[in-house]
């Protein structure tokens, strides 16, 4: 696996390696203003390369049902950020993204704003199993990513299929896109597989890993914390499917929870941004508190999930001001 990653950056102009590695540590700008004319034409072009592509697809299936829906400037603004801008990209995305989706949650929910109570009871508990987790965010304020491999708060359901799985990470990557910022400069995705957190079976990785894919999600930096060194043999068919651009921006760990998270805060990830502790114990509190808090959002008839008004604070930005009950 060292070879390819040092194949994929000795592939790279000077130039190219050092955005890379501004975006990986977090310095490659906060900021990133986007230009509403260059916008316009980005739209123009997606909508074009989607014309020529969508015949006999889900796309136009979903199209016919709710136009509104799959043209929202909001929602098609997710894939061209998704894909740095390129058109063609996202056009092919957003073809996958709706293809991925009917096959998740079928026809009925194919233009509507997936909630939790869209999912049946296997994928609530796969929910509150924690497998997927928005965590806080890294020391440039970009959002974190966790994935176990292995169930935290629970015991997988008797029946629980991929299909689950795969609901759930749909429903948390889309909970959290709803963030327009997070839209702009990407997640930080961390793979934790350390000590009782290794997954108990690799059976459906490569798929997992693609499925990602349809989704429109900016990847601004990817780590992957292990404690066995054979565990690398894995990442390497998840690094063979990567695109070179991701593939550049990934980085290993290995070692211990203490070690990893040392090597994670050389790359702006605190200890504490993480719900897991140097002994490798998990805390669930957050994740529970934000499943909950999405529940009473989505129960109250909030609009925030919608792809035509995707801004929300779901953890604090370097920015925000957070005031106590206390006097100020």
């Amino acid at each position: 696996i060292d070879d390819l990653l040092s194949q994929t950056m000795n592939g790279l102009t000077f130039e190219e390696r050092e955005e890379h590695q501004d975006v990986i540590h977090g310095v490659d700008g906060k900021k990133v203003v986007e230009d509403d004319n260059f916008l316009e034409c980005e739209l123009q072009e997606l909508e074009s390369h989607i014309a020529s592509s969508k015949n006999g697809s889900v796309y136009e299936m979903a199209e016919s049902l709710d136009p509104a829906y799959v043209s929202a400037r909001a929602f098609r603004l997710m894939f061209l950020r998704a894909n740095e801008y390129d058109a063609i990209a996202a056009a092919a995305q957003m073809i996958k993204f709706f293809e991925t989706k009917h096959r998740l949650f079928g026809i009925d929910k194919l233009v509507k704003d997936i909630t939790i109570a869209d999912l049946d009871d296997d994928d609530i508990t796969c929910l509150k199993a924690s497998f997927i987790q928005l965590a806080g965010r890294d020391r440039s304020g970009r959002q974190i990513t966790v994935r176990f491999g292995g169930f935290v708060g629970g015991q997988v359901p008797p029946k629980a299929t991929m299909q689950n799985f795969f609901r759930v990470q749909y429903y948390v990557t889309m909970k959290g896109l709803q963030s327009e910022e997070t839209q702009i400069r990407g997640v930080v995705s961390i793979w934790y597989a350390i000590g009782k957190l290794k997954p108990k079976s690799h059976t459906g990785f490569l798929e997992r890993f693609k499925f990602g894919r349809a989704l429109p999600q900016k990847m601004a930096a990817i780590h992957v914390c292990v404690d066995d060194p054979r565990q690398f043999a894995l990442c390497s068919v998840m690094v063979k499917a990567m695109k070179t651009n991701i593939r550049a921006r990934l980085r290993l760990h290995l070692g211990s929870p203490t070690e990893c998270q040392y090597q994670l805060s050389t790359y702006g990830i605190l200890p504490q941004s993480l719900p897991v502790d140097a002994h490798g114990n998990i805390n669930l509190d957050r994740h529970l508190r934000w499943v909950r808090s999405c529940a009473m959002e989505e129960k109250f008839g909030s609009a925030i999930s919608s792809p035509r008004a995707v801004e929300s604070i779901i953890t604090p930005c370097e920015d925000d001001v957070l005031f106590t009950g206390g006097k100020v």
